[in-house]
């Protein structure tokens, strides 16, 4: 890679390109192109300036492109804000929604690059200089982008139930920090000589090793425990093989003796080859949801599981003895039940064995809001279940 071109970094203009068309196409079903435009700018934009700034560590570090930065700096600033304020003409034009997040970004961005923080006797330090605020400030910028752009410029079109991307939110924001400290580890020497207080300089590599170790631990936890519960589908519990991934990458770095900068980088595209590949699965056809047994008390109990949007012929018939067999219920094509997890099915020998009971994402147990129960009566309606009592507590009406 040539040093005017690593300057650039397009490893994490990667990452944040394709993750805001991953977790955009999780959230409504649709890929956000602008949107995963937009955020790869406004990463190559802020990640432009940070090289600027940053050349006194960086060149301690022996980060590539380093010189480039510190013989351009003037141009390469100037010519960051005037793409910043073109883009923001044009951006309010496709993506008019998204502009707060944006403003919010660049803030944090100006922060973490700029001494904008005061503090005593008149002196100003930037966002990167406060010990913890530093890579929390790095995975906020990611949650604002990846997740809040697509949330906000497409939230009529959102599919995903809240617990379900607060779940997925976790996830992102603990895998992101590991990069981070990963990145630390690497910068120990450059951030020692500028006063950064990362946890690695702080504290040591090897703490930073174990925290590495246990921010890929939480941010498996979390699709783990979304996916068992049911708030998951297979299609966000399947980007678990991101940090397992990123786990024996780091492990084989930590035998080997030290982070380098090569080992960022390649961990970095690793990341974005496997989002390309989730987008490429998807895109193909392939299938993208696996059928799951939800256990009722009682072996009477039949579940028809839908998959995917919840439509009825995307479906299978699941039985708590039986296992699981294709549903040979001629339930109609077009019906649909919009957000929902499954459907139930009296089973066979009741009064009305073609009855479906309609359970909305986001009801659980009792606790239904009040928006889910009116979706569920609605649906109820749509369905002829007016006059049906459902024996599940989050359908009953």
């Amino acid at each position: 890679m040539t040093t005017p071109v690593s300057l650039f970094r397009p490893h994490i203009v990667s990452i944040a390109a394709l993750g805001t068309l991953v977790f955009g196409w999780l959230f409504t079903g649709h890929w956000a192109v602008t949107l995963a435009v937009t955020a790869g700018l406004d990463w190559f934009l802020v990640n432009l300036v940070n090289r600027v700034v940053d050349r006194d560590e960086d060149s301690v570090n022996r980060v590539a492109g380093t010189g480039f930065a510190a013989e351009n700096r003037r141009p390469l600033i100037a010519g960051s804000l005037a793409l910043l304020a073109a883009s923001f003409a044009v951006v309010q034009v496709v993506e008019p929604r998204i502009w707060p997040l944006r403003v919010a970004y660049h803030f944090l961005g100006f922060a973490y690059n700029f001494p904008l923080i005061p503090v005593r006797a008149g002196r100003r330090i930037r966002l990167k200089q406060v010990y913890l605020v530093k890579n929390i400030a790095s995975a906020t910028g990611f949650l604002l982008t990846v997740f809040g752009y697509p949330l906000l410029a497409r939230a009529a079109d959102v599919q995903t139930s809240w617990p379900a991307v607060a779940v997925l939110g976790g996830f992102f924001f603990c895998s992101e920090l590991a990069y981070e400290v990963i990145y630390d580890l690497r910068d120990v020497a450059g951030d020692r000589a500028a006063g950064v207080p990362t946890f690695p300089v702080v504290h040591g590599e090897r703490v930073g090793r174990t925290i590495v170790a246990g921010l890929l631990g939480l941010s498996v936890l979390p699709l783990a425990v979304g996916y068992a519960v049911g708030v998951l589908e297979w299609r966000a519990f399947i980007l678990v093989a991101g940090p397992v991934v990123q786990g024996g990458a780091f492990w084989r770095m930590v035998r080997r003796g030290r982070v380098t900068e090569r080992d960022c980088v390649r961990l970095t595209w690793v990341g974005a080859g496997l989002l390309l590949a989730y987008v490429g699965w998807v895109v193909a056809g392939l299938p993208v949801d696996i059928p799951r047994v939800f256990d009722f008390p009682g072996p009477s109990r039949h579940t028809l599981r839908c998959i995917g949007s919840g439509r009825f012929d995307s479906c299978w018939f699941a039985n708590g003895v039986h296992g699981v067999r294709p549903s040979t219920l001629p339930l109609p094509r077009e019906q649909t039940c919009p957000g929902a997890r499954h459907i139930e099915i009296p089973p066979a020998g009741t009064r009305a064995p073609h009855r479906a009971l309609c359970r909305i994402g986001g009801c659980v147990a009792r606790r239904c809001s009040g928006a889910a129960r009116r979706e569920v009566r609605a649906q109820r309606h749509q369905l002829g279940l007016d006059g049906v009592v459902g024996t599940n507590p989050a359908v009953t009406t």
